[in-house]
């Protein structure tokens, strides 16, 4: 009896939908996901480059307090250069300058 009740908690949260909005990492997790998918060129050097800002672009999303509607304007966009673009205008100037920050390499 007590391994029915058991597998009744255990199988029955599992079942149910998690309605906690995804974490400040997931989401900026998936904006990078998506501005590396998107349709830019894809030559070699291109795609280098994002590769080495992709981090950049993560710690700032989380860090550097990107406005939540440009966060969904990202994770909604479709992967081209125009639509990135669109939501990239919505990244107010100080945030801007903090990633450019971010993507400058050490000296």
């Amino acid at each position: 009896m007590r391994w029915a009740a058991l597998a009744a908690v255990v199988f029955g949260s599992a079942c149910q939908h998690d309605t906690r909005p995804p974490s400040p990492e997931a989401v900026c997790a998936q904006i990078a996901d998506k501005i590396r998918a998107s349709k830019l060129p894809a030559e070699p050097a291109t795609i280098a480059i994002i590769d080495k800002l992709i981090p950049a672009i993560k710690a700032s999303c989380v860090d550097d307090g990107w406005p939540d509607d440009a966060k969904a304007c990202f994770v909604a966009a479709k992967p081209d250069a125009a639509s990135l673009m669109t939501c990239d205008r919505m990244l107010p100037r100080a945030v801007q300058d903090k990633l450019a920050h971010r993507q400058r390499p050490a000296n």
